[in-house]
């Protein structure tokens, strides 16, 4: 008959007891790994042998000892927190630098840049408004002194009799 490997038998129930490492220990009992590192931290805590795990001893330990599970829970909710935010400053931080993206880009303008191109647009629209107006001026100006110079020389005209009087260009 052959002898049989020792690692090839089928673990028993008692053998659950103790594991290999912490990792197999947080998946097989549950326990999370930074709860087993602080526990196997304290010099108290035998439930630790070179990177074996006995889980009846941790137990027992863990028991006597809530003030460090508790400690660690409190640490774990703020790491969780600590990392929520990490998360929302970091979605912040892109939010801000699509935003200059697309203002540098010219596809969305910030609101003092779109107050600012508005102001400048009714400048310029009062600009030309005031140009066109002086130029309006101007035109009817020119055309009166015109009228008026013709005024002035059908006048004279009409007093030697060969013209008739312009209409007015008003």
């Amino acid at each position: 008959m052959k002898p049989t490997n020792p690692a090839s038998k089928p673990k028993s129930a008692a053998s659950k007891n103790i594991v290999e490492s912490m990792r197999e220990a947080s998946k097989e009992w549950g326990y999370s790994l930074p709860l087993l590192r602080a526990a196997k931290s304290h010099k108290s805590c035998l439930a630790f042998k070179s990177r074996r795990v006995n889980r009846s001893v941790l137990s027992r330990w863990l028991t006597k000892h809530p003030e460090v599970v508790e400690a660690v829970e409190t640490a774990t909710n703020m790491a969780d927190i600590m990392e929520d935010l990490r998360c929302r400053k970091l979605a912040a931080q892109i939010a801000a630098l699509d935003l200059k993206f697309q203002c540098d880009k010219g596809l969305m303008f910030l609101k003092t840049e779109a107050q600012e191109k508005y102001d400048h647009c009714i400048a310029v629209v009062c600009e030309e408004a005031r140009l066109l107006m002086e130029k309006q001026t101007y035109a009817a100006f020119i055309a009166r002194m015109k009228y008026r110079m013709g005024l002035l020389a059908t006048l004279g005209a009409q007093q030697h009799g060969a013209i008739p009087p312009p209409a007015s260009p008003l």
